[in-house]
């Protein structure tokens, strides 16, 4: 399991962890639980922290398990169990459920071709997890594709302080960008057939680049930008006009004496192009190619015929389909214009829609945007 902690003090570690632990409690059968082995990873919020109150956190954690929920741990110090992962963990593991949840590790042959139906030969079985492998049938069990012969999905994860990207790329997209094969990560599985079988993966990792910490970076950059401008120029008592944000809605400031706040004016056009250089396009890249942040990656070539195309959790989900309800296939065309049209729309009639729709906090989803 991994979870984010970091906006919680020891103190609450138990309360706040009851719920996904009762949940495993009711999902796992008692007589297993003693021997099921419990895995509390935490993610890019605890890597910000200090030390002090990482290690804090990590051990109350720690002692909540001990103290009230069966599970197998590693040591009464939970050094293994209970820990921080590095942002290319993170990457690692969600690329690795995305392709267990979607089949993306199994070969999706078209049954009206005869190459689909040699190409079986190359599929071990997987079976359920509650059940032997099968000794003469592989009818109801899950085929992995060991030679590689179809593409697995691509991983996109944006949480509030990082985002990750992990996909296994071609040999041809490896030549194209010249990124070393040696520096990709080796993703190992073993089926319950007895066969393991292994994928190369890029995966990356970008801290600061999460929604809540690009929100930060941005009015940072918006603060700075309003203290460099002349007293003449500009009200001093008046809130810093932020494009990124719904008309009329006023963000109070964190340090009143820095600075005034912000109000929204609602252009989506105008926040792209403020937003876009804190995707660092003009740090130095030490390789052929890379996407921002001065990162090498791999060529993405997304006009391959078998491309199965990338996958997009936690704000990528959450902001298309919460806000504009564009959650599935992703169109850029459909996306400018829902957000041109929420960003537009004034901050009151945002609020009424939002409380009357799902009883939620407008401020929440809005600033999530």
């Amino acid at each position: 399991m991994g979870t984010g902690i970091s906006t919680i003090s020891p103190e609450d570690i138990p309360s706040y962890l009851a719920p996904l632990l009762s949940h495993a409690l009711q999902q796992i059968p008692p007589s297993q639980h003693a021997t099921t082995p419990i895995y509390v990873l935490a993610t890019a919020g605890m890597r910000l922290l200090s030390p002090s109150a990482r290690d804090a956190i990590l051990a109350a954690t720690c002692e909540t398990l001990h103290q009230s929920y069966p599970f197998a741990l590693d040591s009464s110090s939970c050094t293994e169990n209970v820990r921080v992962i590095s942002g290319e963990e993170e990457g690692m593991w969600g690329w690795v459920a995305v392709n267990y949840l979607m089949d993306g590790f199994g070969h999706a042959p078209d049954p009206s071709t005869s190459a689909a139906s040699s190409s079986t030969t190359n599929l071990l079985p997987l079976a359920p997890l509650a059940e032997a492998p099968p000794s003469s049938s592989t009818d109801s069990v899950t085929p992995v594709d060991v030679n590689h012969h179809s593409p697995t999905f691509g991983f996109l994860d944006m949480g509030g302080a990082s985002t990750q990207l992990a996909f296994s790329p071609t040999p041809l997209e490896l030549q194209r960008s010249g990124f070393p094969p040696k520096d990709l990560r080796k993703v190992s599985l073993r089926l319950l057939s007895g066969e393991t079988v292994e994928w190369p993966v890029f995966v990356a990792s970008w801290l600061d680049f999460g929604t809540n910490r690009v929100r930060d970076r941005y009015a940072e950059k918006l603060v700075s930008n309003w203290q460099a401008m002349g007293s003449g120029t500009v009200d001093r008592d008046a809130p810093i006009p932020d494009p990124c944000l719904p008309k009329g809605l006023l963000v109070p400031s964190n340090s009143p004496n820095s600075h005034p706040g912000f109000l929204g004016t609602g252009s989506f056009a105008t926040c792209l192009t403020e937003l876009k250089p804190l995707l660092d396009h003009a740090h130095p890249c030490p390789a052929h190619h890379c996407l921002f942040g001065g990162v090498p990656t791999p060529h993405i070539d997304f006009e391959r015929d078998d491309q199965r195309g990338f996958i997009g959790i936690s704000e990528y989900w959450y902001t298309a389909q919460q806000v504009l309800g564009l959650g599935g296939i992703w169109d850029w065309g459909e996306w400018e214009k829902g957000m041109n049209g929420f960003c537009g729309k004034e901050w009151s009639e945002i609020e009424k829609q939002v409380e009357t729709d799902q009883g939620g906090t407008a401020a929440e989803v809005c600033l999530a945007v």
